[in-house]
């Protein structure tokens, strides 16, 4: 079997990484697998690929702990949010800093970037979404209209929507471009961990600590299934390239289920 660029990046058999002073926080895989980041607790970032740890960057710049490190979907930039209340954008090619975003007086909760890596949407602890411009740094909007964390933020395929899911169980859907509210998506009984679009953006698939799956059309924020059965928490989820079915992570095992799309 041929080998993939990740296969060839990482070695064969199991290995140790080691250099942080400190707790690990968060780790990253890229896209394709080629790279890993991971942030500790030592206010720094190893970024990079092999084994031996002889072609990885350093990136230091945060004074605090950091909490959160995400690639783009195209795998070109890596954004890492800290303690010290800044995001910090990353060239994962070279490890060159790019840009910070500060203002941030509460906790920064979760990071994504949007597909082309040109807007950049956090959430904080204060229930709101903050949307940036990553190439001038410039803050576009605040979203406003959770009660409650916003544990995960997902933006569409083409990047004009962002679908943001709450402690307060709902999904709420955005217009990236403007900050509108789009659509409210009710339904769950607990907190909403993960949500996925379909490739088309038209159908959004949520999970909830209440053990189901709930598949979604986006356009009219009509509910079209409910997946039941799980005993335990779903951790992740994502549809097939298709859209004709769900992959999904459990505290048990790792299933496919359809839905009716």
């Amino acid at each position: 079997m041929r080998k993939t660029a990740a296969d060839k990046a990482w070695p064969d058999t199991p290995w140790t990484l080691e250099g942080h002073g400190d707790w690990i926080c968060d780790l990253a895989f890229s896209p394709g697998g080629e790279t890993l980041a991971w942030a500790s607790s030592d206010y720094t970032i190893q970024l990079g690929s092999g084994g031996d740890h002889t072609d990885w960057h350093l990136l230091e710049g945060h004074s605090g702990s950091i909490r959160v490190v995400v690639y783009s979907p195209d795998g070109k930039t890596m954004a890492s949010a800290s303690d010290d209340r800044t995001i910090r954008l990353w060239n994962t090619a070279t490890g060159a800093h790019q840009q910070t975003f500060k203002g941030y007086s509460e906790s920064v909760i979760a990071v994504v970037l949007s597909p082309y890596g040109k807007t950049l949407a956090s959430s904080l602890s204060n229930h709101t979404i903050q949307l940036w411009d990553t190439p001038t740094g410039a803050h576009k909007q605040t979203l406003r209209g959770h009660d409650d964390y916003v544990r995960v933020a997902l933006f569409s395929p083409d990047g004009q929507t962002l679908a943001s899911a709450s402690d307060d169980r709902t999904i709420r859907l955005w217009n990236v471009a403007t900050g509108a509210h789009q659509q409210i998506l009710k339904g769950h009984c607990e907190y909403v961990r993960a949500v996925a679009f379909s490739t088309d953006g038209r159908t959004l698939a949520s999970v909830s600590a209440d053990c189901t799956i709930r598949v979604w059309d986006t356009a009219n924020s009509i509910h079209l299934e409910t997946l039941t059965g799980h005993i335990e928490w779903v951790r992740a989820i994502g549809f097939t390239p298709n859209g004709k079915a769900l992959m999904l992570i459990s505290d048990v095992n790792m299933s496919r289920r359809l839905h009716s799309g």
